[in-house]
């Protein structure tokens, strides 16, 4: 019988069964002490222990073209992008990566400690270690939700490679509070357990073909989302929830808390992109609140910034808004005004809360 990694990346293969440009599915080693050195040289030696970067690339990479590469957010992967490959491979160079503990790539054990700035530099160090070791001088960056916030990280680090960010319902930008609540000890010690417990340890306890038929009966908007008759996104999404060892999940725990939100705002860093070209996507029904980058970011941080509501989309990836999304990523601008900015009031129209991935 297939072990969990054969069925994923056979859920994978089938995500990936109509996309039109050639591409191929590759490891990209990258040294397992990535965050100490950047000597790629290391991965010439036979004996160097490395871990792997699971990376789609498609093949026509013609040179003139720039380079684009895409990082999904938490309890995702790389192929969450399916319906962007072909437009945006007819533009550019396009990679999309596993993030390090994340779907097919490398899930070594996070033993760095609750330092959030370590969790933040484990992922900022190995996609800048993978950039190395593909050779890639500049590029631009797209990511999503938690990889919104790996992806805005890099860029206040390693601004000198990107031609652009793209940020789609990031978190992480202005962080967020939880409520000024008393509990008890014994409460306390509930939560902090049922924080460990995370979703994917949940659904690697569960039968798998119940579990998928049920997640299909509540998620129809999810199945709805993207380009199948089948079950196809949901076994995807299942199979990446079950790997293991949990790895990605344990070092993002320590980006946030229940008790102390979310420890790593990069609000007051974010002037430093300064002249670096950066766009923002959020849905219109979006679980992410766009107004810190309407009101905040755009207003005051960094006004050249390109900020778009999209309307009619829930968290952003899993709405049926891809044409919209291709086109901002290439150009930056679409022609027609509903994917501006819409004004509303957060104070009087509250977001919906539509969510499949929270971060």
């Amino acid at each position: 019988m297939p072990n969990k990694i054969a069925l994923l990346e056979e859920a994978e293969k089938r995500v990936l069964r109509d996309v039109k440009t050639p591409l191929k599915s590759h490891m990209v080693k990258i040294p397992r002490k990535f965050l100490e050195t950047k000597d790629i040289d290391s991965l010439k030696n036979k004996n160097g222990k490395t871990w792997d970067i699971s990376t789609i690339s498609f093949t026509n990479l013609e040179k003139e073209k720039p380079i684009c590469v895409l990082v999904h957010g938490w309890g995702a992967g790389k192929g969450i992008y399916v319906q962007s490959f072909d437009d945006l491979a007819s533009v550019y160079q396009v990679h999309a990566i596993d993030l390090l503990g994340w779907g097919r790539s490398s899930r070594p054990c996070y033993k760095y400690g609750d330092d959030p700035s370590k969790a933040q530099r484990w992922w900022v160090e190995s996609l800048e270690a993978w950039r190395v070791a593909m050779g890639i001088e500049k590029f631009t960056l797209v990511g999503h939700s938690m990889g919104g916030f790996v992806a805005a990280s890099y860029a206040l680090k390693y601004k000198q490679h990107l031609d652009k960010l793209v940020l789609v319902s990031p978190i992480g930008l202005q962080g967020f509070q939880t409520p000024d609540f008393s509990i008890s000890f014994t409460q306390s010690i509930l939560i902090s357990s049922v924080w460990s417990l995370t979703p994917q340890r949940i659904v690697s306890m569960l039968p798998r073909k119940r579990t998928i038929s049920y997640l299909s009966r509540q998620r129809v908007d999810l199945l709805e989302a993207f380009p199948y008759t089948d079950r196809t996104i949901m076994h995807y999404f299942y199979f990446l929830a079950v790997q293991s060892p949990i790895s990605g999940e344990a070092a993002f725990k320590r980006l946030g808390t229940p008790f102390k939100g979310w420890h790593l705002p990069l609000k007051d860093e974010l002037h430093k992109l300064g002249d670096l070209p950066v766009v923002l996507m959020y849905g219109e029904d979006d679980w992410m609140d766009p107004s810190f980058a309407v009101y905040e970011l755009k207003e005051k941080i960094l006004p050249n910034a390109k900020v778009y509501i999209l309307p009619d989309s829930g968290h952003h990836l899993y709405a049926e808004r891809w044409m919209e999304f291709n086109e901002i990523v290439i150009n930056g601008e679409k022609a027609f005004p509903s994917c501006w900015i819409r004004e509303f009031n957060p104070a009087i129209d509250p977001l919906k809360k539509r969510v499949f991935s929270v971060a």
